[in-house]
């Protein structure tokens, strides 16, 4: 399984139910992760607590697990190190599956006119998205995408191109630039809605 590369962006789930911590790799090798914490964790002590980090890469999302530690060594309050247990897991191949979800979105064109479409996607992967189209885009057409996945998120933006067509009114649009961040959280929203969708037909 690929390690995440320092720089990236990954979150930190803390399974006892606190809330999950953006950060970034600042080393990394076999047996040890060094991570700066986006912001502090609201109880301030991560020191012996079992997490897992989860990061995508090219090949998907992947997850990897141990226990946290902090050390006055490090000089700053926002880095932590994850000693890593052996667990390892794929949360999301990327093939990218596909979830449901109605969400607005902003398409951009530049060619043959410019302009702007405010419309609403149908589905959405981490790959690209199933959108619905009043103005009969054509296959090949290259947008700008404007994506809102949640309030009081900054939206995602990507560069995209329509691929196909589901119907005359429902156009299929792949991703074909996007910054690693929004393809992350892109990724972690379509993960989060597949085992939402499991949970409930699970009854639970």
């Amino acid at each position: 399984m690929p390690p995440p590369t320092r720089a990236q962006h990954v979150l930190i789930r803390l399974p006892d139910g606190d809330s999950d911590l953006q950060a970034r790799v600042d080393a990394a090798d076999e047996d040890t992760l060094t991570l700066v914490l986006a912001s502090p964790p609201e109880d301030g002590d991560l020191r012996d607590r079992h997490a897992i980090v989860e990061y995508t890469t090219p090949l998907g999302v992947y997850r990897l697990s141990g226990e946290l530690s902090t050390g006055p060594e490090d000089g700053e309050a926002d880095v932590v190190h994850l000693r890593r247990d052996g667990h390892q897991d794929v949360v999301q191949r990327r093939d990218f599956k596909r979830v449901d979800a109605v969400m607005p979105i902003q398409v951009m064109l530049s060619e043959p006119v410019r302009g702007a479409l405010k419309t609403t996607t149908l589905n959405i992967s981490g790959g690209g998205l199933l959108v619905q189209d009043p103005l009969g885009l054509e296959p090949g057409t290259t947008v700008d995408i404007t994506l809102d996945i949640a309030r009081g998120t900054a939206p995602i933006r990507a560069i995209g191109r329509v691929v196909r067509a589901v119907a005359p009114d429902e156009k299929g649009i792949q991703i074909e630039g996007i910054a690693a961040e929004d393809r992350e959280r892109l990724v972690r929203y379509v993960t989060e809605r597949e085992r939402l969708a499991l949970r409930i037909s699970r009854g639970r």
